[in-house]
């Protein structure tokens, strides 16, 4: 809703994404469906306008906004490259066919080239890391094995021994004690037998759930979608990448008797620490004005759970085993479509999808929802996931919540902790421009000189 009626600039179609100009078009402009419907990819023989709008932002979905992996190979990126390049030529005019190609040979921005490659160095070390991880089950599961290879060499001997003893006896008391003896034994044995070789036989078929890919495919989503800023809407093409750029902010506790803000400050890393007012605070609620930062608040804790870049103390975010940031603004359905529909693969086999729900569930005091931005929910959502914070739904799950004061006021009663983002302090805005001209120190002393003077 920021783009469509923004508050103090005059609205552009310049400041759309695809997914919105998608929207506004199929239902604005009186548009009939392709043959294949908005979400699938039309066959190679539909060229009307309707086909080549549903053709781009099919591939921005597949390509670039939901991939699963941060790469393609030469052939497949020809692929893409000449429907893509086909579609918005038809789209836009022969004259676009140029800008195009002189695209697809241009040189990398060096500090965009010098980002991939430190995204190909992490890609590389946690390879290494999953290695030595199969490694180190495969060193379990021969432990395991030759520990059932001693105890069966251990039941043995006891039989052997338990038999001669038996046939020396000649005491019938004995004999039934002996035998009884036996019969125990045998039982433990098998007993330790069946959970050693339960173990091994589910390690190798792999009939435990393993979450960890797709945690990886998200924690790899967030370094390469959440890492980067657009501080300006109007143009996408201006970005920062968010470990250069972020300052941190002002944020301070709001008392939850009155809703008084008070002057405590609050630490990112501590938003779900216990204090005063709750011992054991499940859900935060960070309320701010429009262009305060809440937005890039979460990005920034989703980007530091992603590159585990927090100390792993208390309730930060490295302390989760996954955190699931969602936008409140692409929700159109429940809290799993969102989490479908923004954070898994698009290719994602059902099974595994609902398997990977079911761990949710089965980990909710492990797992941190993000809700960024309740004020932008669809009409009537508001109080689907009210029902979330109050505890309704997945009850255990730690829960963060944006929203601006008058959405916020509807949710506080339900949320433990009560934060609001106040911007910068002098000192933060200093170290911000300073950041922010990096390349042009002269440009922020000039600045900073400006705002000194204008302040007295």
């Amino acid at each position: 809703m920021g783009k469509l009626y923004p508050t103090h600039s005059p609205v552009s179609s310049a400041a759309f994404d695809i997914t919105l100009l998608t929207v506004l078009l199929r239902n604005i402009c009186g548009l009939c469906s392709p043959a294949n419907g908005w979400d699938r990819l039309p066959l190679p023989t539909s060229i009307s306008i309707a086909d080549d709008i549903a053709r781009v932002k099919y591939y921005r979905n597949t390509v670039y906004g939901h991939a699963s992996q941060a790469s393609v190979d030469d052939s497949s990126f020809s692929a893409y490259w000449q429907e893509i390049r086909e579609a918005l030529v038809r789209l836009g005019g022969a004259h676009f066919r140029t800008e195009i190609d002189n695209l697809e040979h241009g040189c990398m921005d060096p500090d965009i080239e010098e980002h991939y490659r430190e995204l190909m160095k992490q890609w590389k070390k946690d390879d290494d890391s999953i290695k030595d991880k199969l490694e180190e089950i495969e060193g379990d599961l021969g432990n395991k094995t030759e520990k059932i290879e001693i105890e069966m060499k251990e039941m043995r001997e006891t039989l052997s021994s338990l038999t001669t003893t038996v046939e020396k006896s000649t005491n019938e008391d004995k004999i039934i004690g002996e035998m009884t003896k036996i019969d125990s034994e045998l039982k433990e044995v098998k007993e330790k037998m069946c959970t050693s070789t339960a173990f091994v036989g589910e390690s190798k078929d792999d009939g435990i759930f393993d979450p960890t890919e797709l945690i990886n495919g998200i924690r790899q989503l967030y370094k390469t979608r959440e890492g980067w800023l657009s501080p300006f809407p109007w143009c996408e093409e201006f970005q920062f990448f968010l470990g250069n750029i972020f300052t941190r902010l002002k944020v301070v506790r709001r008392k939850k008797t009155r809703g008084e803000i008070t002057d405590v400050f609050v630490d990112m890393s501590c938003i779900l620490d216990p204090y005063e007012e709750c011992s054991a605070p499940r859900t935060v609620l960070i309320e701010g004005e429009p262009g305060m930062g809440k937005t890039t608040y979460c990005k920034k804790y989703a980007y530091d759970w992603a590159t585990k870049q927090q100390e792993p103390q208390g309730c930060s975010a490295t302390a989760f085993k996954a955190v699931l940031l969602l936008k409140c603004r692409d929700i159109y359905s429940d809290v799993w479509e969102a989490i479908d529909d923004q954070l898994l693969p698009r290719d994602i086999d059902e099974e595994v999808k609902q398997l990977f729900f079911h761990f949710i569930r089965e980990n909710q005091s492990s797992i941190l929802l993000i809700l960024d931005g309740l004020d932008e929910l669809p009409s009537g959502k508001l109080s689907m996931f009210s029902e979330l914070i109050e505890g309704r739904v997945l009850p255990r799950c730690h829960i963060v919540a944006t929203a601006r004061h008058e959405t916020g006021k509807e949710v506080r009663k339900c949320c433990d902790t009560l934060l609001e983002i106040e911007g910068f302090t002098e000192n933060h805005v200093k170290g911000f421009i300073t950041k922010y001209f990096k390349e042009r120190p002269d440009l922020a002393a000039k600045l900073s000189e400006r705002m000194s003077r204008d302040k007295t």
